[in-house]
């Protein structure tokens, strides 16, 4: 893959669970937050060429919460853009996760965030295919599992494979430190199932159940829990090809011009 390509595959990756918010993008890549590497040498001006190109291309579209916001044509998202290009990442403002000033540990607090951070874009279903193309995702390996706000309530997943929801089951304290009431679970197979925003899956096991909050098995939960444990947890999480996996990734020493948009 090309450099371009690589940087196109990185932007889809990032927003195929849910929507993805712009301000993770910029005016810095948080990959820690995004749970993502970085594509080295990549600055703002390269993320931000890709998703006009992606949205051209009818691969992504963007959302906003402001009915003020153009973000169905492209004269608005070339603006959108740069304006994210123009943001200091300095600035408080400019950042949507908790900023920390050079040389303190002490945040700062109650800043009135940049709008535009709290924009989105997302895959199309155009977007996702291609996606798919590149990652081989292995659907048999994915589970979507629906979140959980309180300490007791009512939980739900889907899986085409029906061993790996059962496995999850079982193992629901050390994921998330609840314990599904076995009593409560009821199995049912779904045809044309959405088991994510972009894409549906012709046929998958739902499961519904009611949890209870509960310790966890280990000390420090899974991250920390028993070798064999942590090797299992990681496999199933590994449904797909990341970005940084393809032919093509740059190396961390490679330092690239940005081309603007």
């Amino acid at each position: 893959m090309t450099i371009d390509e690589i940087v196109k595959q990185w932007l889809l990756t990032s927003a195929v669970k849910f929507p993805r918010r712009l301000g993770y993008i910029f005016p810095i890549v948080e990959g820690l937050a995004l749970n993502m590497i970085e594509v080295p040498g990549c600055v703002k001006e390269e993320y931000a060429k890709a998703l006009l190109a992606l949205f051209d291309a009818g691969m992504i579209r963007f959302s906003s919460g402001q009915s003020a916001s153009n973000v169905e044509t492209r004269t608005g998202i070339c603006e959108l853009l740069d304006r994210l290009l123009s943001l200091n990442p300095d600035d408080p403002a400019s950042r949507i996760t908790r900023y920390l000033k050079r040389n303190s540990t002490k945040a700062v607090e109650n800043v009135v965030r940049d709008p535009s951070l709290s924009m989105t874009f997302e895959l199309t279903e155009r977007g996702g295919q291609v996606w798919e193309k590149s990652a081989e995702p292995d659907w048999t390996c994915f589970l979507d599992q629906l979140s959980h706000a309180t300490d007791e309530g009512a939980g739900e997943m889907a899986s085409s494979n029906l061993t790996l929801m059962m496995a999850y089951m079982g193992w629901f304290p050390p994921f998330a430190n609840y314990r599904v009431k076995l009593e409560t679970v009821k199995v049912e197979q779904v045809a044309d199932y959405p088991i994510l925003y972009w894409k549906r899956l012709p046929h998958v096991y739902r499961a519904t159940f009611e949890f209870e909050k509960m310790n966890s098995k280990w000390q420090e939960d899974r991250i920390d829990g028993p070798t064999w444990f942590r090797e299992w947890w990681q496999v199933t999480t590994k449904w797909y090809k990341h970005p940084w996996e393809m032919p093509g990734w740059p190396s961390s020493e490679l330092l690239r011009r940005p081309t603007l948009i």
